[in-house]
């Protein structure tokens, strides 16, 4: 306030008394602005200052409650992980035990139908060297026969040959 009367005094000579008390209001009334002005960017700033610091708050309480839903869904997926390895390692496990039993059984089959070929095999050739046998025996009784046969008609041949032989020596023997 001093320095307003000095202004009062120092402007009311040469403005007069209505102009000084005009400009002093004036200023005033801008110098009441520009503090409010002021007041209210510190006020603001303050204001920000405060809700900024809210919001960093609640972003990093955020990020931890986010941390936390991550590590725990990263718990969850390494445990579906591991159950899911033993179960596959289960389903290896019983697919190779199905694959040794059927490797048995079809050696089983295997040895089974090679004993059954060989008895075939056996049996077929003891039958084809019997049927050779009784073949080869008719053989030799037919061809036993056969000579027989022709020694008989050789024979008869041969007398004949003789009887016509001696008939017609006995012929031109006249």
């Amino acid at each position: 306030m001093p320095k307003t009367i000095e202004l009062y005094n120092l402007l009311k000579d040469k403005l007069g008394e209505e102009a000084t008390v005009a400009v002093i209001d004036a200023f005033d009334e801008v110098t009441e602005r520009a503090k409010n002005e002021v007041v209210t960017k510190d006020y603001f700033e303050l204001r920000l200052t405060e809700e900024t610091g809210k919001l960093r708050f609640e972003i990093n309480k955020l990020r931890t409650d986010l941390d936390a839903k991550i590590s725990h869904q990263d718990t969850k997926i390494d445990k579906l992980r591991t159950d899911l390895d033993a179960k596959i390692s289960h389903q290896d496990t019983k697919i190779d035990k199905l694959r040794t039993d059927l490797e048995a059984k079809i050696d089983k089959l295997r040895t089974d139908l090679e004993a059954k070929i060989d008895k075939l095999r056996t049996d077929l050739e003891a039958k084809i060297d019997k049927l050779r046998t009784d073949l080869e025996a008719k053989i030799d009784v037919k061809l036993s026969e056969t000579k027989i046969e022709i020694l008989k008609w050789t024979f008869l041949f041969w007398i004949g040959q003789l009887a016509a032989m001696v008939a017609l020596f006995k012929f031109f023997a006249k």
